[in-house]
């Protein structure tokens, strides 16, 4: 722990002097650095300074860190923790040096048969301890391990019963002594992994929009006065609104809370006609922030004849969908609230933490034992070579961010008969939607494996009613071998859906602690799955809002969509209160017109109908990934789906095949596409023939 005066300093020059002058004068090499205010270094009345109190804030992450001023030593982090790989072969070539007849062994050797000495077994053990420090292991645990592989394994990953470290929760989270009242606005704070990753996209100088939009028509008269009044209570409510971000000169950020937001972002615009009001919130809501001075912005479009559109906008770097939704549903009680004469603000759900809050709980998160072990799961479960999405490089989409779209809906009867099969293959909907996705995506890109990006749509119980860009997302490696069922499919993929989940880390550090560059880690997000119970702005009612009405709109219904710059497909789905699945799936424009991405659609809902009315064990994925419409189809029954014998050759059109040539919107394209029925089992599936 080291005192600066000044924060504006090379934060890696001051490292590397500090680790050199250690390691050349006393030997030591260094674990963690801290630099922290002058003047903030815990000290006796006599001016001795207090090193056992130090060390303890320093584990506690309660000392007063610059932004950016915390080093931890890689090399010893990951030393603790090593690979499956790494720790496979430790184990093979001390058990082969332990043997008293030089027996050669591999991975699948069973252990039991080496009858090892109890010399030798004390020495295993040993070198077990010094590979992983964290893990309680002892002498008579070694006989419950029937395979170096299976005993490798457990190192690494932990074991279903939770006794290694990999299982173990995440550190608490608690109040940082800087995010106290008076305080917070005085402090520039480090940022969450999510916003470092965000701003590095966004602010890049060819990055387009993306930002997130609430919107809604309101009927009735608008009062300025106690529309700006509840600006000015949601934006005291939540730091986030009125949070600003400055750039050192090593390029890192930190963020400021400001005192009050900034009425000026606040706009006024009369236009003609509702024509001209949608046209204008779609050229604000797509405006570059400045983020050094705003990140949220308010206009209130006014109409002739009484009407008013109202939109909120906010840079992804302090919000989320969960928060859009938070925020708009705060605001609508603050109105009511100015409306009705009321000078202050009321009371809604208390805020436990601030979002700095969990900024500076991250900033902690290396120093955790349980969390070094979730980074070598991760380093183990992406290991190369990434099965990112194969895209043609004549229809990579590049830094665009616009994209096409089309609607899902799944009748409630489909619903309830894939919750039957839930039961049956002892699995979840999530599981089953994602399985469904992947084989689509698998089939059009042509590749066995894929990763699927799921963003977190809950929250705990202390950020529920946070906003800021506190989700995070799992990537998910899913199989999609040929020739299985459903059912197995679905079963190995629960078991890679509930690893990734149970070792849950910020994507933005994984991009920090894995080998892969940032390029090929960007892959990893180019397939989204969002599942969460939404509601469709088109279903949602008017509600009241200070004696005139509010109908949440969208302004995608324009047409104008757009997608992150790292992600070419995202799968939006939500349950909605009649027991329907709805979902929107978009796609970058470059990448197919929407032809094809209606044809996608199709084979995705016609999959989730399969699975739906199958009492076996679902349908093949000779059913499922060579997925074709078949013309002229007398129609398929549950018996020729689930049955091994192939049905007739179908003539129809491949649908996902890919477009290569052009912009895949060619008229004899189109000509020659057959008609297929929305729903139902007419030309569900056709098995494609195998030449020889």
């Amino acid at each position: 722990v080291a005192e600066v005066r000044n924060d504006d300093i090379d934060r890696a020059t001051v490292f590397n002097v500090i680790k050199t002058c250690l390691a050349s004068e006393h030997k030591i090499n260094v674990s963690t650095i801290a630099l922290i205010k002058s003047g903030s270094i815990p000290k006796t009345s006599s001016g001795k300074l207090r090193r056992f109190e130090a060390r303890e804030r320093l584990l506690d992450n309660t000392l007063d860190i610059i932004n950016h001023g915390i080093w931890t030593a890689p090399v010893s982090d990951f030393d603790s923790a090593p690979s499956y790989e790494e720790t496979l072969a430790m184990l093979i070539n001390t058990i082969e040096g332990l043997q008293s007849d030089n027996r050669r062994i591999d991975a699948t050797s069973h252990l039991p048969s080496l009858k090892l000495t109890s010399l030798a077994v004390a020495q295993l053990v040993e070198a077990i301890r010094a590979e992983h420090p964290h893990v309680e292991f002892q002498e008579s645990a070694l006989s419950s391990f029937k395979t170096p592989k299976a005993l490798a394994e457990f190192l690494v990953q932990g074991d279903d019963t939770g006794r290694t470290n990999a299982s173990q929760p995440m550190p608490e989270l608690t109040r940082h002594p800087s995010t106290a009242p008076g305080i917070i606005s005085t402090v520039l704070h480090p940022l969450l992994y999510t916003q470092e990753r965000t701003l590095s996209v966004t602010e890049h100088p060819y990055a387009e929009y993306h930002h997130e939009t609430v919107s809604g028509w309101i009927s009735g008269t608008v009062s300025n006065k106690a529309l700006s009044q509840a600006l000015e209570w949601l934006a005291q409510r939540h730091s986030a609104l009125r949070t600003t971000f400055q750039q050192s000169k090593d390029g890192s950020y930190g963020q400021l809370i400001q005192t009050d937001w900034d009425i000026r972002y606040f706009e006024h615009l009369d236009v003609h006609d509702e024509e001209e009001a949608l046209q204008s919130a779609v050229t604000f809501s797509r405006a570059p922030f400045n983020v050094s001075q705003c990140v949220f912005k308010v206009a209130l479009i006014r109409v002739p004849e009484g009407r008013h559109l109202l939109v909120m906008v906010m840079h992804p770097v302090i919000s989320d969908r969960w928060t859009t939704q938070l925020v708009q549903r705060d605001l609508f009680e603050l109105y009511n609230r100015a409306c009705d004469g009321g000078t202050s603000p009321p009371s809604l759900e208390p805020i436990a933490f601030e979002m700095v809050d969990i900024a500076h709980w991250q900033q902690g998160l290396l120093q955790n034992h349980a969390f070094d072990r979730r980074i070598s799961f991760w380093k183990t479960y992406l290991r190369a070579p990434l099965p990112h999405l194969r895209i043609p490089a004549e229809r990579y989409p590049g830094t665009t961010t616009e994209s096409i779209s089309t609607s899902i809906r799944v009748e409630p009867e489909i619903v309830r008969g894939i919750r039957n099969a839930c039961k049956r293959w002892e699995t979840t909907p999530q599981v089953i939607y994602l399985t469904a996705y992947a084989a689509v995506l698998s089939r059009r890109y042509r590749q066995y494996e894929v990763v699927i990006e799921m963003p977190g749509v809950a929250r705990t119980p202390e950020t529920q009613h946070l906003a800021g860009c506190i989700t995070e997302s799992a990537w998910v490696r899913v199989s999609i071998p040929r020739r299985t069922s459903f059912e197995r499919l679905v079963v190995q993929n629960q078991d890679s859906y509930d690893e990734a989940l149970k070792h849950e880390v910020p994507l933005g550090l994984l991009y920090e602690v894995l080998e892969q560059p940032d390029a090929e880690l960007d892959t990893l997000s180019s397939a989204v799955l969002t599942i969460g119970h939404m509601r469709d702005p088109k279903e949602e009612p008017a509600v009241d809002f200070g004696g005139a009405t509010i109908k949440p709109t969208h302004l995608n219904s324009r047409g104008v969509t757009s997608l992150p710059t790292h992600t070419h497909s995202a799968l939006n789905l939500w349950v909605t209160s009649n027991g329907e699945l709805h979902g929107v799936w978009s796609c970058k424009q470059s990448l197919m017109n929407q032809a094809d991405l209606d044809a996608l659609k199709l084979s995705f809902e016609r999959i989730l109908a399969a699975v739906s009315g199958s009492l076996k064990e679902g349908p093949s994925l000779e059913d499922t990934v060579e997925l074709k419409a078949a013309a002229n189809d007398p129609g398929i029954s549950s018996t020729r789906i689930f049955s091994k014998d192939p049905p007739p050759k179908s003539t129809g059109m491949d649908l996902s095949r890919p477009a290569l040539q052009g912009d895949g919107a060619r008229a004899e394209d189109q000509m020659k596409r057959p008609k297929v029925p929305a729903r139902g089992s007419q030309g569900l599936f056709a098995v494609r023939g195998t030449k020889k």
